[in-house]
């Protein structure tokens, strides 16, 4: 079974628009964080839980 983290941010992502926090002003990388969502694959099947607006950027940035 191999399980991908696809997203790990709040529900509206990180950075959030209109926010000052010191995260959302980074440039940074590590710091921009996408909805959460993951994907498990196993067993000739793949499964995705929560998807969201991102889903395309994650499955791309996933390979």
């Amino acid at each position: 079974m191999k399980v991908t983290i696809l997203g790990c941010g709040t529900s509206s992502g990180v950075p959030q628009i209109g926010c000052t926090c010191a995260i959302c002003t980074s440039n940074d990388p590590k710091n921009r964080r996408r909805r959460c969502s993951i994907l498990v694959e196993g067993a000739g099947e793949t499964v995705l839980f929560d998807t969201g607006p991102d889903l395309r950027d994650q499955c791309l940035s996933a390979g």
